[in-house]
């Protein structure tokens, strides 16, 4: 389980695919035209390999379940459906590191803090807007309508 959440840890630091195209997040980076222009060619570099990877571990997790769903699924066939998404998943991150390496050669340390700043602030809003964040969103009770017990 700790394997887990230090993937989706290092996940959250992984910024949007193509983040200085988002008006906000570009506003508050504020990357020069040659930065763009880096980043654009980066995106173009490794964008594709990142979303066939993502892909293929769509696949792979939908092989993982079908050998799991099986009526009498063998050990082998479960371990290497397994195997195979480990790999995937690990070639996806190793991936995603070096476009995020990349990126963050081309900023500066305040571009950079600008830039988790404002993903940080989107997230917020996000979990705000789907009331994951306690109140309003979706999940609440219909307006007007009664709680559990009529209060």
């Amino acid at each position: 389980m700790e394997d887990v959440e230090r993937v989706r840890d290092a996940a959250m630091l992984l910024p949007p695919a193509d983040w200085w195209r988002q008006a906000r997040l570009a506003e508050a980076v504020k990357p020069s035209a040659e930065q763009m222009t880096a980043l654009d060619k980066l995106q173009s570099e490794q964008g594709d390999e990142i979303s066939r990877l993502q892909r293929d571990l769509g696949v792979a997790e939908r092989d993982l379940r079908n050998a799991l769903d099986m009526e009498k699924p063998s050990a082998e066939d479960i371990m290497s459906a397994g195997q195979r998404l480990r790999v995937l998943r690990d070639d996806l991150f190793a991936r995603q590191l070096k476009y995020l390496a990349a990126q963050r050669a081309l900023l500066s340390r305040a571009q950079w803090e600008a830039l988790q700043d404002a993903i940080r602030e989107q997230r917020r809003e996000r979990l705000r807007d789907t009331n994951f964040g306690g109140r309003g969103g979706r999940g609440g009770y219909p307006r007007g309508g009664r709680r559990p017990g009529g209060w």
